[in-house]
């Protein structure tokens, strides 16, 4: 039951140190006239020594990781790398130039197809969305794309390391095309990427109640925000972030995507879910470049018939 809400290494840990402390209290090495003194100082020194073991454990972790890349992937190597304390971001290069994010050693990229999708759907949620700030983009895609679309892009990151990992991948100048955007007092839309697996702890941080509230502070008053929740997601997290959406923005709907992946979005408005008025709402140069654009959006963004409408706080 643990191991659907907690990291499987915070729950090999979090067992480790509960048999540590359970060991330790039925030996009682503190105790006097023990039937086995040595024995219960054993236990004790066991315990310093997987203490001090545990420091080598972020190198061993990336030898691991680097040991597992180049038998999948000959000729590889790591962009960066970045142990927080809490997590491991790395950005690993493949051998054929092509390179991807990893959290704890799981990839993070989110494809351009979904991601235009996602910002298609939201920037349809009103008429004249034209700027959106990116939130814990896996890549530098995200914000490229929002750009190439036409919107003026912000990006911020709840994990440095993650911020260092993306500028990693990106390269050094890759900035420099978001960087002649004027400064917005509002923005007109959010998306927020949650990391994979996303735990509870993620949720909270990034899209929890208190989160969503700062973050609207940011957006205009008819601004939408969009969470993207990765891959194989719990119904319960879904629940969990559409209640969280809808109780800070008014309402909330979510929607399927090509991935497997689910977008959930919040708006002070009932979310629009046709396809239609969503890809009508569009500029005309994304219009233009798309003439099939609403069978598309149909057909990628499946929207779910459980919508919320509650008062926001």
């Amino acid at each position: 039951a643990t191991a659907r809400r907690w990291e499987p290494s915070s729950l090999l840990a979090g067992a480790g140190l509960v048999s540590m402390a359970a060991a330790l209290w039925s030996e009682r090495p503190w105790a006097r006239n023990r039937p086995s003194p040595l024995r219960a100082r054993a236990f004790v020194f066991c315990g310093a020594v997987a203490l001090a073991l545990a420091n080598s454990a972020p190198g061993l972790l990336r030898d691991v990781w680097t040991a597992r890349l180049h038998m999948a992937y000959p000729g590889g190597r790591f962009l960066a790398y970045f142990d927080d304390g809490t997590r491991v971001w790395a950005g690993y290069e493949y051998s054929n130039h092509s390179a991807a994010a990893l959290r704890d050693g799981v990839l993070q990229s989110w494809d351009p197809v979904t991601t235009l999708l996602v910002l298609r759907a939201l920037r349809g949620q009103r008429e004249g969305t034209d700027s959106i700030i990116v939130i814990d983009s896996p890549d530098p895609r995200a914000p490229l794309l929002s750009k190439s679309e036409g919107l003026l892009v912000a990006m911020d990151w709840t994990s440095p390391s993650q911020s260092a990992v993306v500028d990693a991948l990106g390269g050094a100048d890759w900035r420099k095309s978001l960087a002649t955007d004027p400064p917005r007092a509002k923005s007109a839309a959010a998306l927020i990427y949650l990391p994979r697996p996303a735990s509870r702890g993620d949720r909270r941080r990034a899209a929890g109640t208190r989160a969503l509230a700062a973050l609207r502070i940011r957006l205009d008053e008819l601004a939408a925000v969009g969470v993207l929740l990765p891959p194989d997601t719990p119904e319960s997290a879904v629940a969990a972030v559409l209640k969280d959406a809808g109780a800070v923005f008014g309402h909330a709907n979510a929607a399927d995507l090509p991935n497997g992946g689910v977008l959930v979005v919040g708006s002070s408005l009932p979310p629009q879910t046709d396809a239609g008025t969503l890809f009508a709402r569009l500029p005309f140069s994304a219009r233009a470049d798309a003439p099939k654009g609403a069978e598309v959006l149909a057909g990628g963004v499946k929207w779910r018939a459980n919508p919320t409408a509650k008062p926001p706080r």
